[in-house]
């Protein structure tokens, strides 16, 4: 090994230990990671991205993940309940890492540096939030503002901009963040993608960031929810799949009612969607992650919800005077816990 190359791994151990240490069910806590070390890890991403296809193959058995938006506690109750990326196991993320929940900064510094360190092992694909369009919207830009900078916000989504946009697993599975879309018709459209892709409105990048899966439609409808990208009904799914060779479509971008994932086209199984942020966007709801099993066989693994990531940190965890105020974070913790055990009916929410 080089000693470049042993100079980042040393740097990415160093902020892979910062990161988890942050893991925390009550409050949120940051890495605060070095601008320095940030940009470092950006950099080196880059390079992996751009040297591997903008379609990945990808073998099984690996464990697939849908949705994490901000959510870094979640994020790493994902890797205790399915096996550490450290121990061996695979992963494959689809996207949406960023906006909504507190914490994007650390998810994504953490997702790129094991990206780094297993580049065969720990695969990222493009979500729709992963474009400049969206984050600066959805709370990315301010959580960058915030604790950073403006620059820092640049050089992220330059990253996002090498990032590949689907895989396939085995040879069998089709992995994308949202769907397919009309001009979509074989895999070698995709491997066609030239980088660096900024976002655009329309085409196949945008479908496969985009689309949603619509069990009442015969034919492409144009996506009125999102006002951007098509609907796609079985038949679209079943010729696309057909013409590929491919046994199925695993995607995300959409939090099914309370599990965390849901077969848009039951009885066909057809399409899977997984979505792996529990509580998104105050819903209660469970998360779920898939292992795909070497034959490409499919276990739905739970991650239950927690009553967790709440906005605020104490401001100082050896405050002589905090016994009056854990009292009281108890108490409001305690009190959204019994509201959390009354029947909640979910929703299906788009992201």
């Amino acid at each position: 090994m080089g000693v470049k190359r042993l100079k980042l791994i040393t740097l990415l151990d160093r902020a892979i230990e910062r990161l988890v240490e942050c893991r925390n069910d009550n409050y949120v806590v940051r890495a605060n990671l070095q601008i320095e070390e940030i940009n470092v890890i950006c950099d080196a991403a880059t390079r992996v991205f751009k040297s591997q296809p903008m379609l990945l193959r990808i073998q099984s058995p690996v464990v697939v993940a849908g949705d994490i938006h901000g959510q870094f506690n979640d994020l790493l109750r994902i890797f205790e309940l399915n096996g550490q990326p450290e121990k061996g196991q695979r992963y494959l993320f689809l996207g949406d890492y960023v906006d909504r929940g507190p914490q994007s900064i650390e998810v994504v510094c953490l997702l790129l540096a094991y990206k780094i360190k297993y580049p065969h092992d720990f695969y990222l694909i493009r979500g729709n939030h992963e474009e400049r369009d969206l984050n600066d919207t959805y709370g990315f830009k301010d959580e960058c503002e915030m604790f950073y900078s403006t620059k820092l916000w640049r050089a992220f989504n330059r990253v996002f901009d090498y990032m590949p946009m689907a895989a396939v697993v085995n040879e069998q599975v089709f992995c994308t963040h949202g769907g397919i879309g009309p001009g979509l018709e074989t895999l070698s459209q995709i491997s066609a993608i030239r980088r660096p892709h900024r976002g655009s409105s329309n085409g196949v990048a945008c479908d496969l960031m985009w689309a949603d899966p619509d069990p009442g439609t015969k034919t492409w409808k144009r996506n009125a929810a999102r006002n951007v990208s098509y609907m796609f009904g079985k038949d679209q799914v079943n010729d696309f799949l057909f013409t590929n060779k491919l046994k199925f479509m695993c995607r995300a971008h959409e939090q099914p009612e309370e599990k965390g994932f849901s077969w848009p086209f039951f009885p066909e199984l057809t399409v899977l969607t997984i979505f792996s942020a529990p509580g998104y966007e105050g819903t209660k709801a469970d998360g779920a992650v898939v292992r795909l099993s070497a034959n490409c066989g499919t276990t739905i693994k739970t991650l239950p919800y927690i009553t967790t990531q709440e906005n605020v940190l104490p401001m100082d965890e050896n405050d002589p005077d905090d016994d009056e105020r854990d009292d009281v974070s108890r108490t409001s913790r305690e009190s959204r816990r019994d509201h959390y055990h009354h029947h909640h009916h979910g929703h299906s929410h788009h992201n």
